[in-house]
């Protein structure tokens, strides 16, 4: 099973048979061998590179072509989880994530360990000085991923890992996903500076990390307008 996941057009077709079924009767375990599967560097270098991504984006999201049950997605988030998680190829993984979902969302799909509780953050509206999200932003990602899954569609007509020309399929490299919501928030160490303003008790998972980022920005800008 794990050679066969090894391949591109092995792994997209086990995913997807999962990642497409309507059938609310199928076994969860099926996505816990699938997390299983995608427990190699190789095999989360075939998620980057042959748009597996994006399919378990289009679970999560609820694309109508997808599995909408809780347990298909939860399980797509788990293989996500997974990914992010991997100490070599994670970064990788999050540095693609980031083109569709805002930082602080993908870092908290990244550091929520249950992934119930991701989806439970993804389902509600939040506004804290560390996550900003909400209806609007959850429609403009869905139809994102759908353009984007529609693109591959067109790109893959038989459903395989490749397109017409035999070459992989991804995003295009200028590709990003833009949440007017967030124009002029300025973001330092995951953290949005405006809403701490406003609730300067706020638990800071990382304060060290957020302080150190504070003062690289502060001295930085403050070097720029010197240099000026």
């Amino acid at each position: 099973a794990q050679k066969a996941a090894k391949d591109a057009t092995g792994l997209w077709a086990l995913l997807k048979r999962f990642a497409t079924a309507k059938d609310p009767n199928a076994p969860p375990a099926a996505w816990a061998c699938a997390e299983m599967l995608c427990s190699t560097n190789e095999v989360v270098e075939q998620i980057l590179n042959n748009g597996l991504l994006l399919l378990l984006l289009a679970v999560v999201v609820g694309h109508p072509d997808c599995c909408s049950s809780l347990e298909g997605r939860c399980g797509a988030l788990s293989i996500l989880q997974r990914c992010l998680r991997d100490p070599i190829t994670g970064p990788r993984v999050l540095s693609t994530l980031v083109r569709f979902l805002p930082g602080t969302v993908a870092n908290s799909v990244r550091d929520v360990k249950d992934p119930a509780e991701t989806l439970k953050q993804f389902d509600v509206e939040s506004e804290t000085p560390a996550l900003v999200w909400n209806k609007s932003m959850r429609g403009t990602l869905r139809a994102a991923v759908a353009e984007e899954y529609k693109r591959y569609r067109e790109a893959c007509p038989d459903g395989g890992a490749e397109g017409p020309e035999g070459h992989a399929w991804q995003l295009k490299h200028d590709y990003t996903v833009h949440y007017p919501e967030l124009d002029g928030e300025l973001v330092v160490g995951g953290i949005y500076l405006r809403l701490f303003l406003k609730e300067p008790t706020f638990d800071l998972p990382l304060p060290l990390e957020f302080l150190e980022q504070l003062l690289l920005k502060f001295f930085g800008d403050l070097e720029a307008q010197l240099s000026e």
